[in-house]
C-alpha cells in the first residue's frame, strides 16, 4: 500500500506542474526512416535525456489491482481519449515509461505501449472530439509530427504500438530526439538493470546529482550529497 501511494504521488506530480505522414512500419528519425518497430521494443530510448526521475509501470498487472482505478484516471490525463476513439485503458495500454524533468518548471514525459487503433484516434482527435472531461483536443503541429492537447498535457501517435504522452515541452525534448537524434540510451546501466527485473508491478529510479540546487544544498545537508 506504501508503494503504491509512493508511486500514485510521482505520477500525479508529474501531472500536476501526432501522427507521421509514412507507412506505420517506418518512422522518420534523425532524418532517416527506420523500423518503427524499434520504438516499440526500445521505449526508454525515445525519453529525453537528463530524467531525475524515471519510472516503469506494468499496466496490465496493475489494473488487476486496487490501484487499478487510480491508473486509470492517471491514464485519462496522459491520454485523454473517449469511447468514440475506440480506445480502453485496461485494455490497450500494456506498459507505461514515464520520467519527470526540471527543463523550464516541472516537466514530465510518458509512453505509453500496447496496441492503439491509430486510424480511429486520429479520426477522432482532428475533428476535435470532446473528451471524456468534456473539453475539446486541440490539435499542432511540430515538425512532421501532429501534437493533441487538452490545455498543457498532450498526446502524439507514434505507431500504432507506441503513444507519446506528457506535458508541452516533454513532448517536444522527446519529439526532437526522433527528428535531429539518433535512438540510443540515456539511463545508468544500474537503472537498465532494476527495469529488467521481472519481480514487481513497478519500478521507480531517480538521479538528482546533476541538478544545481541539489549539489548546492548538499554543503548543509550532508545526506544529499550522491542522491
Amino acid at each position: 500500500m506504501m508503494a503504491r501511494r509512493l508511486l500514485l504521488a510521482l505520477l500525479l506530480a508529474a501531472l500536476l506542474v501526432g501522427c507521421p505522414k509514412t507507412d506505420q512500419s517506418l518512422l522518420l528519425v534523425g532524418g532517416k526512416t527506420v523500423d518503427a518497430r524499434l520504438i516499440d521494443t526500445e521505449p526508454l530510448k525515445v525519453l529525453p535525456r537528463g530524467a531525475l526521475l524515471i519510472s516503469k509501470l506494468d499496466a496490465q498487472a496493475l489494473f488487476r489491482t486496487a490501484f487499478g482505478g487510480q491508473l486509470g484516471k492517471l491514464v485519462a490525463n496522459l491520454l485523454p481519449l473517449g469511447p468514440e476513439s475506440n480506445f480502453n485503458a485496461a485494455r490497450d495500454i500494456k506498459t507505461i515509461h514515464a520520467a519527470m524533468y526540471a527543463m523550464q518548471g516541472a516537466d514530465f514525459c510518458a509512453l505509453l505501449s500496447g496496441n492503439f487503433d491509430v486510424n480511429t484516434i486520429r479520426q477522432a482527435a482532428q475533428v476535435r472530439a470532446r473528451t471524456p472531461s468534456g473539453v475539446p483536443l486541440v490539435q499542432s503541429r511540430y515538425g512532421e509530427y501532429d501534437i493533441f492537447t487538452v490545455a498543457n498535457i498532450g498526446f502524439v501517435v507514434l505507431t500504432p504500438h507506441s503513444i507519446l504522452s506528457g506535458n508541452e515541452i516533454g513532448i517536444r525534448r522527446a519529439l526532437d530526439r526522433l527528428r535531429s537524434g539518433s535512438l540510443s540510451h540515456s539511463l545508468a546501466p544500474w537503472m537498465h538493470e532494476l527495469f529488467e527485473q521481472p519481480e514487481g508491478d513497478f519500478a521507480v529510479a531517480g538521479d538528482v546529482s546533476s541538478q544545481s540546487v541539489v549539489v548546492a544544498a548538499a554543503d548543509q545537508i550532508p545526506f544529499l550529497r550522491g542522491l
